[in-house]
């Protein structure tokens, strides 16, 4: 501490916190945004994300005669209320507070005592206003781009948005905002070394508890806890194979038919005609290269010249897709939309006007088989051979999945979604779906509502599934269920024949490898937050419809 720094005490007593009065709470807590550096409970154990649920013994219940003589800590009329107590700098006060169980179940209740203290201001030489005593000039640079105020109250203004779960609450990317608070290191350092004091030991306190924060919990991770991807790795090897082995085969099997594309033809004089019935084999096609032809697309070729054309839409594209919708469930989501074909030339030329273009005339085939993807991701379908009205590829059988259980009707939700990663790493999407509820019942304060029937909406399901199977397979070595709540019911009305509905919040940890070390991450795609709920005590089941 400088020699000429002093404080001067102000009128004004606070505990020295910041706060969001949650009233709607279950129960109503003042939430703790941020400890101040001089607040009279730094070194308590309170933490920033810790609920408040009493003041003293006085629970916050929200009602108007109870909050009127209850100091509402870290809110506007806070020094008010302990002026009306007449509190003193330095009395002693007890916080009620629930705390998370992270990782875990539950809540913990407990009690932290601290110390009111008035609001100080410090000077240096009875004139320049500091950080603390010992601190750095507030308006001073000290080389840096910024005055060391703004720089420290920018950094409140973050920190304290997500040191109080605020990263893991949302779609931030927990590694970005990682490096970038990083960067802040070697401004706390110089505080540290050039200002020693209780600022900058609080400074450096909340720097390195924010960087263990963004670094995510860290956990200990097998080989065998991410053996999927290898067993993924090798089924696609395998199909890839199997398809690739097809498609020579396919084009063995009818080279007679096979035509190269023929020269100079011209369509309008009928040259298309005695081409009609060959086979034609045609390179891969991009989606990129498609075309838009008066509201429909057609996947297109430009050949020695000349153009081929079939619709998205025909029948055995049709068979196509949806084999790939197979590919993606049942064997990995990563596979290219571009395909080689084999395609039986028609009889009439296709005329296509692309938008913005001139019209165009070329041949328009039938595909027959095709060979989609790229490089070691490979798919082969003979759509012109079905079995049981089904174009399947090359290896399907094989990759068939065999079903696990469901987990007991007693299951806590937990280990629901434990089941849940199971059959996401073991690639059964039956198992999967059937751990969501066909049914929704929610509330707020003034009502609950419940639909007996809503189920996982198609629309969504499958590509939910593919999502969650890329992000297991490129980003999450393993899932764990970081905390599930206390169940609480949503509604129950047994006079109107309705059922007793519970729900339970819950988070689950996407566990990626950093280095040397298997951390806890959050990033715009994967959902750490989940709902789940159950009828009349029976089996929990997931109400969050969304992938992983």
């Amino acid at each position: 501490m400088k020699g000429n720094d002093h404080e001067e005490r102000l009128d004004s007593l606070r505990i020295g916190i910041r706060t969001t009065f949650r009233r709607d709470a279950r129960p109503p807590c003042l939430r703790v945004d941020w400890i101040e550096w001089d607040s009279g409970f730094r070194g308590s154990g309170l933490r920033v994300g810790d609920d408040i649920i009493a003041v003293n013994g006085v629970v916050i219940d929200g009602a108007p005669a109870v909050l009127a003589k209850l100091p509402l800590v870290g809110q506007a009329n806070e020094p008010s209320a302990w002026q009306a107590l007449q509190a003193k700098d330095g009395d002693s006060q007890v916080l009620n507070v629930r705390r998370r169980r992270m990782p875990g179940d539950g809540w913990d209740q407990l009690d932290i005592a601290g110390r009111l203290r008035t609001d100080r201001v410090y000077l240096r030489n009875n004139r320049d206003r500091i950080l603390g005593l010992g601190g750095p000039v507030r308006l001073a640079r000290d080389d840096f781009p910024n005055a060391w105020t703004s720089w420290y109250d920018g950094l409140v203004f973050d920190w304290e948005r997500q040191i109080d779960r605020g990263v893991w609450s949302s779609t931030q990317d927990s590694r970005r905002l990682l490096a970038s608070h990083m960067a802040e290191e070697p401004r706390v350092r110089f505080l540290v070394e050039h200002y020693p004091g209780l600022f900058a030991d609080a400074v450096l306190a909340d720097w390195e508890a924010l960087r263990s924060e963004l670094s995510g919990r860290r956990y200990e991770v097998s080989p065998s806890d991410y053996a999927y991807r290898e067993a993924d790795d090798r089924l696609v090897a395998a199909v890839t194979a199997a398809g690739q082995a097809a498609w020579n085969g396919f084009q063995a099997d009818h080279a007679g038919e096979t035509i190269g594309f023929p020269p100079k033809l011209d369509l309008v004089a009928g040259d298309a005609s005695k081409y009609a019935g060959k086979l034609l084999l045609l390179p891969p096609a991009n989606p990129r290269g498609w075309i838009s032809n008066s509201g429909a697309t057609m996947v297109s070729w430009f050949v020695n010249g000349g153009w081929v054309f079939t619709p998205l839409q025909a029948p055995a594209l049709d068979s196509l897709w949806q084999a790939q919708i197979r590919y993606r469930r049942n064997i990995s989501p990563d596979i290219a939309d571009s395909f080689a074909t084999v395609g039986r030339i028609l009889a009439q030329p296709r005329m296509v006007v692309p938008t913005g273009a001139e019209a165009v005339i070329g041949l328009e085939i039938e595909p027959m088989a095709a060979l989609m993807g790229q490089e070691d991701a490979l798919m082969f379908v003979d759509m012109s051979a079905p079995t049981d009205g089904i174009a399947r590829f090359a290896g399907e059988e094989a990759a068939r999945v065999l079903p696990s259980a469901l987990p007991p009707d007693d299951a806590s939700p937990r280990q629901v979604l434990e089941a849940l990663f199971d059959a996401l790493h073991s690639r059964d999407a039956d198992t999967w779906f059937a751990l969501f509820a066909d049914w929704q019942a929610d509330s707020n304060e003034d009502e609950a509502w419940y639909y007996p029937y809503d189920p996982y909406p198609e629309a969504n399901r499958d590509n939910d599934w593919a999502r969650s199977r890329e992000v297991v397979l490129e980003r999450s070595f393993a899932l764990r269920v970081a905390w599930v709540d206390e169940p609480r019911i949503v509604a129950t009305a047994p006079g109107m024949g309705l059922p007793v509905l519970e729900k339970v919040n819950a988070e689950i940890d996407h566990i990626g490898r950093f280095g040397d070390e298997f951390r806890a991450f959050n990033l715009i795609n994967v959902h750490r937050q989940w709902t789940l709920g159950r009828r009349n005590g029976g089996p929990w089941r997931i109400t969050s419809f969304q992938g992983i």
